[in-house]
């Protein structure tokens, strides 16, 4: 599934003009990734969300607005696509009684969905709603729950992130909860390991979903980092390996396995292996931000107890991680490098800022 940023028309400054027509030169790029995707035997879903981010949001009763969100729809349609997703997450909710939340953006989901199968009976659709996390044990969220259960096409897959929007612990007990109130079939929209574009890196094997929410969900995905796609595939294998046989998964194998199946040689693991011991991610640290940096959350601890030796070690390793991967992948793996230079950059800078009030131990050790 494409994310529905990418449909933005500036997706670097945000800005979601989404009547208007997708560029030539967009549509031209997705066009190839949905033959690829046809080519190798990959089922495509397009995503595209109408609200986030614009100045003039979709008014889900207007007939100029579904109008120009169809036209998007027909273009892939047309392109051979049968699965689409249409998201309705994080906006604004103020002023909306929930319950007429829900039941206005059922009737839009009902009205693309019937369109779309008008053309193809075996198209399928996925809503990602507004409340798309948590238990529905919330008033708010139980008012607009129940409505969207009532009033969804029964065929329509809904999007549920786990316990939390960004969690470290998915949880069979909330799925049931969740899934009882929306009486829908789920996608589990995993928000591991993505960066949501920021400095961070979440390299170490998924953790914490239960075993069995393959009872409960119909299907899992995994919202990945970016734009580093290709250390991407470190994290995704893992995701991969968990969704295949969650009852029997175990993360430590799973990320030893990640690492042989990128690499040809014994330095090349090892400097995957090391890069992975840096940036854990934030399921492994405990720190369910997407933005968490763990280079640096580490950094900031060390610098905290005033011992400039230790943190002179800890930039040094970090340094020389850098080399062995410079080294190691000459031609690639650019953006993460950038990262790593830029944490160095920070890090080296920060200790200089800070170097006259941090302690230096004497050889013999900590006194």
């Amino acid at each position: 599934m494409n994310c529905y940023l990418s449909m933005f028309t500036d997706t670097e400054k945000l800005i979601n003009n989404w009547w208007e027509p997708i560029a030539d030169e967009k549509k031209r790029a997705y066009e190839v990734v949905v033959e690829s995707c046809q080519e190798k035997g990959i089922t495509f879903c397009f995503a595209f969300h109408p609200q986030l981010f614009s100045e003039r949001p979709l008014q889900y009763d207007k007939e100029d607005d579904f109008s120009a969100l169809w036209q998007h729809y027909e273009w892939m349609q047309g392109r051979g696509v049968q699965w689409f997703s249409l998201s309705c997450d994080d906006i604004a909710t103020e002023g909306w009684d929930r319950a007429k939340l829900a039941a206005a953006q059922a009737k839009l989901v009902n009205r693309l969905f019937a369109r779309l199968r008008d053309q193809d009976v075996e198209a399928q659709m996925i809503f990602c709603p507004t409340y798309y996390w948590g238990c529905g044990d919330e008033e708010d969220a139980k008012l607009y729950l129940q409505q969207l259960a009532a009033l969804l096409n029964r065929e329509v897959f809904v999007f549920w992130t786990g316990d939390a929007a960004v969690t470290t612990s998915i949880t069979r007990e909330c799925a049931d909860a969740y899934k009882n109130l929306i009486q829908h079939r789920l996608i589990l929209w995993d928000n591991y390991p993505v960066n949501d574009r920021t400095h961070a890196l979440h390299l170490g094997p998924v953790t914490g979903r239960d075993g069995d929410l393959c009872e409960v969900a119909y299907g899992y995905m995994s919202n990945p980092l970016s734009p580093q796609n290709d250390i991407n595939r470190i994290p995704l294998y893992t995701c991969a390996d968990y969704a295949a046989n969650p009852s029997q998964y175990d993360p430590d194998r799973s990320i030893v396995q990640a690492i042989f199946s990128l690499t040809h040689d014994a330095q090349e693991r090892e400097a995957l292996k090391r890069l992975v011991e840096l940036y854990p991610g934030m399921l492994i640290d405990g720190n369910p931000r997407t933005d968490h940096n763990c280079v640096l959350a580490k950094f900031d601890e060390i610098i905290g107890t005033g011992n400039g030796d230790h943190t002179l070690a800890w930039i040094r390793d970090v340094e020389e991680v850098k080399k062995l991967f410079e080294k190691t992948f000459p031609e690639k793996y650019k953006t993460t490098l950038a990262i790593l230079k830029s944490d160095i950059d920070y890090m080296k800078k920060e200790f200089e800022r800070q170097k006259p009030w941090l302690y230096f131990a004497p050889k013999g050790g900590v006194r």
